[in-house]
């Protein structure tokens, strides 16, 4: 089990080798194996299958279970932030950004390969509010992903898109909960059910005075 590090045997990697496999892509695999089953239902053996190192090498690199899924839980919340922020970034224009990111996570969802749903929400599900460590990291991206639709909305309030009477942080708060339900319930309903929702969680943040 994976509960405790093993002694590392000849075939392990080991202080000054180098590695015989990429470990960003192993690190990706490992996400992908937690992202498809939970981070309690994944096996040690079924990360050695999904990211084709052995057994030792993993532990050697990674440590234990724990700290190879808290690593795989950094790289997608980062991914996801990096990602978000791309989508939100000027020159667009505030309002058609925050539509455009949040039909791209509705889109990703309601996909054929997208019944998994989202990484940070289900890992929110089965491990919140007991595990601390997880709990820390998912708070923080949560934080991050406000703070850039905040920083899209007052940029929409400035050229009159958004209504100026709107709290930023509290409208910032309200799309990104809307955006987390969507992938929730994009695990069940389609592209063509959820699209027209976006248009109305907007509508609720669209200048009186835009035309």
């Amino acid at each position: 089990m994976l509960g405790c590090r093993p002694d590392v045997g000849s075939d392990a990697m080991t202080a000054g080798r180098p590695r015989d496999f990429d470990e960003t892509h192993a690190l990706d695999a490992a996400m992908r194996a937690f992202w498809d089953r939970g981070y309690h239902a994944t096996s040690i053996g079924e990360l050695v299958d999904a990211t084709g190192v052995h057994r030792n090498s993993l532990y050697a690199t990674f440590g234990d279970k724990k700290t190879l899924f808290l690593r795989a839980l950094d790289a997608y919340i980062d991914g996801a932030l990096q990602r978000f922020e791309e989508k939100l970034a000027p020159p667009r224009p505030a309002l058609e950004a925050l539509k455009e990111a949040l039909v791209h996570y509705a889109r990703i969802v309601a996909t054929p390969a997208g019944p998994r749903g989202c990484f940070v929400t289900n890992t929110t599900i089965e491990l919140l509010p007991q595990d601390k460590d997880v709990a820390g990291r998912i708070r923080n991206g949560f934080k991050g992903m406000v703070t850039l639709l905040e920083t899209t909305i007052r940029r929409g309030q400035q050229n009159g898109d958004i209504a100026a009477d709107l709290d930023p942080r509290d409208t910032a708060l309200y799309l990104y909960t809307y955006g987390q339900g969507l992938r929730v319930v994009g695990r069940v309903w389609s592209m063509a059910d959820l699209g027209p929702t976006v248009d109305l969680a907007l509508r609720g943040v669209v200048s009186n005075d835009k035309p």
